[in-house]
């Protein structure tokens, strides 16, 4: 009984600290698991726990940070890198990219990856805190994960810092040169190259990354329509103007983008469904020689053939050689 007593006030106490209760205590380890089996906690690693229904109400991004919050917790002296530390700086909130913790270690360290830690050898590591967290600077995060993710999810970092941190492109660039001999560095600049502040998150920065690396020409983002109707300014995700005088405007639908409700102005779904359809309409009546193109994210991760059959048939002209994900891997 008063080990339960304890494990309670624990799992209080990482609650407290928007943690995740860590233990490497076989007692312990035994007597969480049990309660793993009995369904009223849940085991987020091997050795890491929290309650159910405290997990379900967090969103990804805490669930992300509650993880690095245990890590720092008991390794003060440990410094996030890569992925990990991208999180933190508020670049990526994408749980499933976050099985592993990633740590930056200089040349002297002899730690191995081990479990769920990957360790990097970065020189002259430098240390800032955000968030009450260790992390490299933020150059530093992004280039790393630049040089080293998938591109439409080094795209998507990328563009996060420019919109977020209206990080300088030629600074970046800069910072890239000046660490030539990195692995992965020609990647880096090829993401640095197609990065845009301008796009408005992660979905639509994937999702154009994709396009590009299909060989379609780069759209315009966010380009700004007069709605003939209501005199309202519209935005659209994606625009590409074509020599004969046609316009193609591409959507990129996301299942948020109908049920949040801080997206679309407190409007129930079907109200959104609906004034997406007007906006449409309205933005026709404007450029008779428009074709609009919906692009649902799910399907540009899962069925990109038939996305690519899309813009192909709505005339989204073509920029370039596709690029090889697998090529890109070894840049």
């Amino acid at each position: 009984m008063k080990r339960f007593s304890r494990l309670e006030k624990a799992l209080d106490s990482a609650e407290k600290a928007r943690s995740c209760l860590w233990t490497r205590r076989s007692n312990s380890l035994q007597s969480l698991w049990g309660r793993v089996r009995e369904g009223t906690l849940l085991a987020v690693r091997p050795d890491m726990f929290v309650r159910v229904a405290y997990w379900a109400a967090l969103s990804y991004i805490e669930r992300i940070l509650h993880i690095l919050r245990a890590v720092i917790s008991r390794r003060p002296n440990w410094v996030l890198s890569h992925i990990s530390a991208a999180a933190v700086w508020g670049l990526n909130a994408t749980y499933a990219m976050h099985r592993f913790v990633h740590l930056a270690i200089d040349k002297h360290t002899r730690t191995r990856d081990r479990g769920y830690f990957r360790f990097h050898h970065i020189p002259d590591i430098k240390v800032e805190t955000h968030n009450g967290l260790p992390v490299t600077p933020l150059m530093q995060t992004v280039f790393d994960c630049i040089r080293t993710l998938p591109f439409p999810e080094a795209v998507a970092i990328c563009d996060a810092a420019l919109r977020q941190y209206r990080m300088n492109p030629d600074e970046l660039q800069q910072f890239i040169a000046d660490h030539a001999g990195y692995k992965g560095v020609q990647r880096a600049r090829l993401v640095a190259d197609h990065a845009d502040s301008r796009s408005e998150n992660g979905g639509e920065s994937i999702a154009r990354a994709w396009m590009i690396m299909w060989g379609f020409k780069p759209p315009e983002l966010q380009r700004e329509f007069d709605d003939p109707v209501t005199g309202q300014r519209r935005r659209a995700d994606y625009v590409w103007h074509l020599d004969d005088g046609r316009t193609i405007i591409g959507e990129l639908d996301g299942r948020e983008k109908y049920v949040n409700r801080d997206m679309i102005d407190g409007a129930d779904s079907v109200d959104a469904v609906l004034a997406e359809k007007e906006r449409e309409s309205n933005i026709q009546l404007l450029m008779d020689r428009t074709v609009f193109v919906r692009i649902p994210f799910r399907q540009v991760l899962e069925q990109p053939e038939v996305v690519q059959r899309k813009l192909d048939l709505a005339g989204v002209p073509r920029g370039s050689a596709p690029l090889d994900n697998n090529l890109l891997q070894w840049l």
